[in-house]
């Protein structure tokens, strides 16, 4: 005897829990004008475009944090909303002085960043890492490298350097070296 066919009912591609109103876009956008580094002249800049200010903002901090020059911000018209004096104070950051560019880097790179010399980051890398130091700042210079900041990278080496040295350092007692083996 057969069995009888229930139907079946499609099951719904979508849950009625995770569906959200759908944002309208009205294909206008906001445009983001940045450059890896200052430059004088206004030809060759970068340009993002997000769909709205808040989004435009969070690109223009992003690229900030990365270190880049955020110059402006235009509204979807093309007309300029904010400056990049008033993007700074919006997004609480610092305004930067004009010579910035012209300024030469520290011998130190990223540490100069944080106030710190080679030294100091190398002290507060073995803190914070502990015996993970040498490690996180060997991925930091093989990221610089990567990036092609050559300069950085040579710095993290260093850092690497002096973390090591002073791992080894540790392991001394009255200038007598302890040997795993024997002593630990």
């Amino acid at each position: 005897m057969k069995e009888p066919s229930w139907p079946r009912r499609p099951k719904p591609s979508l849950s009625w829990q995770h569906l959200s109103a759908r944002k309208f876009d009205s294909g206008e956008r906001w445009t983001v004008i940045w450059d890896t580094k200052r430059k004088a002249g206004s030809e060759g800049r970068n340009t993002a475009a997000e769909r709205s200010e808040g989004a435009a903002l969070d690109r223009a901090r992003h690229l900030l944090r990365m270190g880049f020059v955020v110059y402006e911000i235009r509204d979807p018209a093309g007309a300029r909303c904010l400056s990049e004096a008033e993007i700074r104070t919006r997004l609480g950051r610092a305004a930067e002085s004009p010579d910035a560019a012209e300024r030469p880097h520290s011998k130190d790179g990223d540490a100069s960043m944080w106030g710190l010399s080679q030294d100091e980051l190398a002290n507060a890398m073995i803190v914070a890492h502990g015996d993970r130091a040498a490690g996180v700042a060997r991925q930091n210079a093989r990221q610089a490298a990567t990036a092609g900041q050559i300069a950085a990278a040579k710095n993290w080496l260093r850092v690497i350097d002096l973390i090591q040295e002073q791992r080894s350092g540790a392991l001394c007692v009255a200038d007598k070296p302890i040997t795993r083996s024997s002593e630990l």
